[in-house]
């Protein structure tokens, strides 16, 4: 800016008719000017400039300079040329010429923008001249040159500067935070909030800390390095110590010689400039680890590290290419596509999850500073990541991580097909957008609530899952998507009672647009249906039934009647019906019965199973009955045997189950066609063709429950979990319940579970699209949930996570310890709360950390009800980023991610979390750890900062071309294809400040001092400590007000977008020779010729950096040879401007 004032000056001088010297460029003839401004500065008394003319012209060589300052800037007069030739090249003349003139009234009072620029950046510089800590910082930085590779040294200022769309992103973002734009007033809060932070840097109290910083830990994480997160060549950085220094390069981590640690910190040691002392304490000859321009010849390898004799580096080093963080940003850049900004989509959600808006209050340094920020208290984003959080306290998480985190790294396919199935899931549910429970629905507390009975139960919730992990299992999906899919009547054959009811094929679907019927109910919510009515039932002989059979063809009677259940007795039909289909229902035979039978038959040899199979006419009715001959008992016609015997079997509401409900149970018998993952019909030819019936599908479930259901409380857990379906499955108008007295029969909750159906039926399928097996039956088109279970679970099994316990055993006592209330006594939630209500409040149940994460859920839907639209941009930016990032492609097993860095990450991440939670279990603070998670995000995006950042953005939302070039450049930093290496600039950039950012001792003067540059009155409200608030900061008169203010006018002004090209000149690497921009010649240059010690070459000390600071405060400031005479002089001009 400096430089575009001392050229707008000379304005009159840039036209078509330019007057001045006759040869050499324009870099030649800008050179000259400050050459004589410097002699006059050196040699007041040359008034004329006659002795150094000659100089100045080039005429001479430095040799005959009258002064050390003279002789530095002409020694480096053709490299400053060249530096100045490429910024404003010979074609850009006419443009310049141009932008020259349309800049003068920048200058005119009474805004003087221009002028104001210079006057707060001197204002800036004075501030940090006269901090002698801040110098001190400055002497002590400069120290450490050759940190980066040359060519990035720059880091993300030469591809921001460089970048196409510049003015577009200029406008843009000026418009919006400008007087008037849509963010002026969360701009003007970060503005303040940054402020206090700059000022107040270190002057807190620090935090107790007994282990590795966040910051440190982050490091950990972004910078572990795979060969998968890299592309393309090496891009080397420096690592730096915990100070910010280089780190020498050791095999065993110790200080390796000539380095030396003799106070035993682990660090080698440094003199007070933070310059490598050796062991006679005197600073050490060690070159820096990468080139720095100008240095003597250095020993380096083919990446330009600085080697030792031995062909070792000095320094240690790691590749950033191929860290997590390069790999994160590789596959993050998509996100911020303009044309679909997923990352800013999804964030434009987070403030309707902050909680309300409110005014907060915040210590910052010695401040309270009260600011525009949100109820976090009241926050349910923060209310989930408490819940979260908690589970990484206990002891079943690290197993669970340690299964992962083995399924990861050697099965990919298993969690891609999980995935795949979520994805499924999900596009199924935005195409059933009708699908949803009734308001106040309590379908997921009753379903919660028996798998927490389940969960008390020893070994059962662990026995489930090795069920689903059994071969048969896995058709499960299939079978259920089709009893959902369907709605056909069923029954047996009437001209063959016995005969399997194997080979049915379905083919009436159901139409979920219209209520239930007799022919529009699905066969899954008959069956549930039938389930629930005989779950509780206790089946008996009649009162008065009589015993008979047939002897020779002649049905003889046992004299006398007997009392009812006097002759057998079953307690609970449902769970015998189950154990029918595992090999295990009894029928309890009376004394009485046995009596009458052997009366009767005990002569001829035949026993009980004989009698009741014989006399009944239903193969397999015995005292172990088949679930085949059980259903034919129901709802075949009953021979003089079973009238003798029974009543008709009646539901829990007491009425005769054939008149309730169809024979449905038949469907059960149906036996499923497999030829690969394709639902085929009977006769469908397949040379390895699989049949899985409804029955062999289920038993290991069942066989599981019954094993270890202890029937607490007289429940069967698998027919109370069915309750729980069936009493809010139903829609208001199934006429098959009522929903208004529970007290009454047939009692249901019209909740309408059954509008999932179309989603559940194709989500758990193994394949979708053929009707009664006619057509073809695409597994890509269904979500194969299951099936993807089965196959997780079958590997989980074969995990070993430690001896004795394997996969399932882990995800066993995590499932127990999130579900189960007694194995959590006392929790509470975020808000304190050790108990909380069912959905429909009908009941209060203690808190579970599944309870308190499905609260804050909820928490979330409740204010997303209350912002719509915020809403719907969340939902396609999450719905953009899971295309992204959740990508796949192949199928069977060989299905993975299409983004190959996530597997890689995933083992990255898995063992960080596990290694945090071993160190805090170690330390035996593992809960109050975890607990503080939220602590410690609540400060970070509550925080002032935090909240305006937040602010910000979501006020940028409303300008569609602001929004759209924030996505634009920070897509094109993340692009590897861009130019100015972009990519590698950002990286690199982005890891050193990483690693710079816990230089306090450095860090905190600068910022102190910086901040006068965002608001004046900043640093005395720090020093003055009490309360403040946003009108006691004013950016009026900073630098960066002044800066943005003329940049808006500049933007109007600059009509051939001239400004821009200068911009991306003076930061562009010579085509030759890929050394320095011009910026790092012009810089150089400044700081060699006015240091105290001029062309000293050597890193800057305090005094010289005061120096170099004090020439420049005098050039902006001084009426009589710095800007400010010029400023005079051009507005008191004649020259005319249009």
């Amino acid at each position: 800016m400096m430089l575009v004032a001392s050229l707008a000056a000379c304005a009159s001088e840039f036209d078509e008719e330019r007057v001045g010297v006759d040869e050499g460029s324009l870099g030649a003839e800008i050179y000259e000017v400050f050459c004589q401004r410097l002699a006059s500065s050196e040699l007041p008394t040359d008034v004329s400039g006659r002795e150094t003319r000659a100089l100045c012209s080039g005429d001479v060589g430095p040799e005959e300079a009258p002064t050390e300052r003279l002789r530095v800037l002409a020694e480096q007069r053709d490299r400053l040329i060249v530096a100045l030739d490429a910024t404003l090249p010979e074609e850009s003349y006419d443009d310049l010429d141009h932008f020259m003139l349309q800049l003068i009234p920048l200058y005119d009072p009474p805004a003087e923008r221009l002028p104001q620029v210079t006057r707060a950046t001197a204002d800036l510089l004075e501030a940090v001249l006269e901090d002698p800590e801040a110098l001190g910082a400055l002497e002590r930085l400069s120290q450490r040159g050759g940190y980066r590779p040359l060519r990035l040294a720059l880091g993300v200022a030469r591809p921001a500067l460089s970048y196409p769309d510049i003015v577009d992103l200029t406008d843009s973002t000026l418009n919006a935070i400008g007087p008037g734009g849509v963010a002026e007033e969360p701009w003007q809060e970060l503005l303040d909030a940054l402020a206090l932070e700059l000022a107040g840097a270190g002057t807190d109290e620090p935090a107790a800390t007994t282990g590795p910083s966040t910051l440190e830990l982050t490091r950990q994480l972004l910078f572990t390095q795979r060969d998968e997160f890299g592309r393309g060549p090496s891009r080397l950085l420096t690592r730096r110590d915990l100070r910010g220094l280089a780190l020498p390069q050791s095999a065993d981590g110790s200080v390796p010689a000539p380095f030396v640690d003799r106070d035993s910190d682990g660090f080698a040691d440094v003199d007070a400039l933070g310059r490598f002392v050796g062991s006679d304490g005197g600073v050490l000859n060690v070159p820096s680890p990468f080139p720095i321009v100008g240095e003597a010849t250095v020993r380096r390898d083919p990446n330009g590290r600085a080697l030792r004799a031995d062909d070792t580096p000095y320094f240690a080093a790691f590749d950033v290419s191929r860290t997590a963080l390069a790999g994160l940003a590789r596959d993050g850049a998509p996100l911020f596509d303009p044309d679909a900004p997923a990352a800013l989509n999804m964030a434009a959600g987070l403030p309707g999850l902050m909680g309300a808006e409110t005014m907060r209050t915040e210590r910052i340094g010695t401040v309270d500073f009260t600011y525009p920020g949100y109820d976090t208290a009241a926050s349910p984003m923060l209310d989930m990541v408490d819940a979260g959080a908690a589970l990484l306290g206990r002891s079943e998480t690290d197993d669970v991580l340690a299964a992962l985190e083995t399924v990861a790294r050697d099965h990919e396919n298993v969690l891609a097909g999980l995935v795949d199935a979520g994805l499924t899931g999900d596009a199924l549910g935005d195409a059933h957008p009708d699908a949803a429970l009734a308001d106040g629905s309590e379908l997921w507390d009753d379903v919660i609530r028996v798998v927490e009975w389940s969960a008390r139960e020893p070994g059962l919730l662990e026995a489930l899952l090795r069920a689903l992990a059994e071969e048969p299992s896995k058709r499960l999906g299939s079978v259920y998507g089709e009893m959902m899919r369907y709605s056909d009547e069923t029954g047996f054959d009437p001209s063959d009672l016995n005969r399997p009811m194997r080979d049915q094929v379905w083919s009436r679907e159901v139409d979920h647009s219209r209520p239930e019927s007799a022919t529009n109910t699905s066969l899954f919510q008959q069956s549930i249906s039938i389930i629930h009515d005989l779950d509780g039932v206790r089946l008996c002989n009649k009162d008065g039934a009589r015993l008979g059979m047939h002897i020779a063809g002649i049905y003889i009677r046992v004299p006398g009647t007997y009392d009812e259940c006097e002759l057998l007795e079953i307690d609970n039909v449902a769970e015998m019906y189950a154990q029918s289909i595992v090999g295990r229902a009894e029928i309890e035979i009376k004394p009485a019965f046995l009596r009458g039978l052997l009366d009767i038959g005990g002569a001829v040899g035949l026993t009980a199973d004989r009698i009741l199979e014989d006399e009944s006419g239903i193969e397999g009715l015995t005292t172990h009955p088949t679930p085949e001959a059980l259903n034919r008992l129901v709802y075949s016609e009953w021979n003089t045997f079973l009238s003798d015997l029974m009543d008709p079997p009646v539901t829990r509401d007491g009425t005769v189950l054939r008149d309730r409900h169809q024979p449905i149970t038949f469907a059960w018998e149906r036996s499923f066609r497999f030829c690969g993952d394709s639902l085929v019909t009977p006769d469908t030819p397949c040379s390895d063709a699989e049949e899985v019936t409804f029955y062999e599908a289920m038993a290991p479930l069942l066989r599981a429950f019954d094993t270890y259901d202890r029937r607490t409380e007289g429940r069967f857990l698998f027919a109370q979990l069915i309750t729980a379906l069936h009493t809010h499955w139903a829609s208001p108008n199934d006429p098959q319940t009522q929903g208004t007295d529970p007290a009454a029969p047939f009692f249901a909750h019209p909740d309408d579970g059954r509008s999932y159906e179309p989603i559940l039926g194709r989500l758990f399928a193994d394949c979708h699209g053929a009707v009664a097996g006619v057509g073809s039956c695409d597994p890509r088109e269904a979500g194969r949930l299951i099936d993807r279970l089965h196959d997780f679970l079958v590997v989980m099994d074969d995990v070993e996570v430690r001896a004795g316990v394997d996969g399932i055993d882990a995800l066993a006592a995590a499932g127990e310890a999130l579900i189960d209330s007694e194995r959590n006594p006392g929790l509470a939630d975020r808000q304190g709360r050790t108990t909380t209500m069912t959905n429909g409040g009908s009941r209060e149940v203690p808190m579970t950390p599944l309870l308190a994460l499905l609260d804050s859920l909820s928490a979330i839907d409740d204010a997303w009800a209350a912002a719509p639209e915020r809403h719907a941009l969340h939902l396609e930016g999450r719905s953009q980023m899971v295309d992204v990032m959740l990508a796949l492609e192949g199928s069977g097993d060989d299905l993975r991610f299409a983004r190959r860095r996530l597997p890689p990450f995933i083992e990255v991440l898995v063992p960080f979390l596990r290694a945090r939670i071993a160190d805090h279990r170690d330390a035996g603070d593992l809960e109050e750890w975890s607990r503080g998670l939220v602590d410690r995000v609540e400060t970070t995006i509550g925080s002032a900062t935090g909240a305006a950042l937040l602010r910000l953005l979501d006020a940028m939302r409303q300008d569609d071309a602001a929004i759209d070039e924030l996505s634009g450049i920070t897509r094109y930093l993340m692009d590897e294809d861009a130019d100015a290496d972009a990519f590698d600039n950002t990286m690199l950039a982005t890891a050193d400040l990483l690693q710079l950012l816990e230089d306090d001792t450095n860090l905190d003067p600068l910022l102190h001092a910086l901040s006068a540059g965002v608001s004046p009155d900043a640093r005395a409200l720090i020093e003055a400590g009490g309360a403040v608030d946003g009108s006691d900061l004013s950016g009026e008169g900073s630098a960066l007000d002044a800066v943005i203010t003329l940049l808006q006018d500049v933007a109007d002004l600059d009509d051939r977008e001239t400004m821009p090209v200068i911009l991306r000149n003076l930061v562009s690497l010579p085509p030759e020779t890929g050394g320095e921009t011009p910026l790092e010649v012009l810089v150089d240059v400044v700081a060699e010729v006015n240091r105290a010690r001029p062309g000293d070459g050597t890193p800057m000390l305090a005094d010289d950096h005061e120096a170099v600071l004090q020439s420049t405060h005098e050039y902006l400031s001084d009426e009589y040879r710095g800007l400010e005479r010029i400023f005079d002089v051009v507005q008191h001009r004649t020259l005319d401007v249009e």
